[in-house]
């Protein structure tokens, strides 16, 4: 579940980046591959945040390594902080970052994570099966803007 407060007891150990990628109105999602942790759930590129790193050099590199996709931090727009905690997991901090994109990129997997990926229209994200369930991915879509024509990387 996400927050925007910390729940009781809340001992974050890690935290963590998401990047949500929109294209012509649809948003990418990525499936994680059987071996992982959740098999077949869907979600942005994300990841953990390395020693020394900034969150936006973090959502960066997992967007290269998740996809292929090579983006400059101006065009990464900051959405916010949420508190995260799953029942059998750790608790962790969570930042989402929104890039808009003019042309459709060619999307390089990370057969080790991902074994599929979707161009989902932004009103039909809500159905996906989001690694976090159903208030997890609606919590996400909250976080980011509504009208992306202003915010295009051209």
């Amino acid at each position: 579940m996400l927050y925007t407060q910390a729940p009781a007891n809340f001992e974050p150990r890690i935290v963590t980046v998401g990047c949500m990628v929109e294209y012509d109105g649809k948003l990418l999602f990525l499936r994680r591959h059987s071996s992982r942790r959740y098999p077949g759930k869907w979600g942005c590129p994300a990841g953990g945040q390395e020693p020394g790193e900034t969150i936006a050099a973090a959502a960066l590199r997992e967007l290269k390594e998740e996809t292929g996709i090579s983006a400059l931090e101006p065009s990464l727009h900051y959405c916010g902080m949420r508190f995260v905690r799953y029942p059998a997991d750790q608790d962790f901090i969570y930042h989402l970052f929104w890039l808009v994109l003019c042309t459709e990129p060619h999307i390089i997997l990370n057969p080790g994570e991902h074994d599929k990926f979707a161009w989902v229209a932004r009103e039909e994200a809500g159905e996906v099966d989001y690694l976090g369930g159903k208030g997890d991915i609606n919590a996400c879509l909250q976080m980011i803007p509504v009208h992306s024509a202003a915010l295009r990387n051209f």
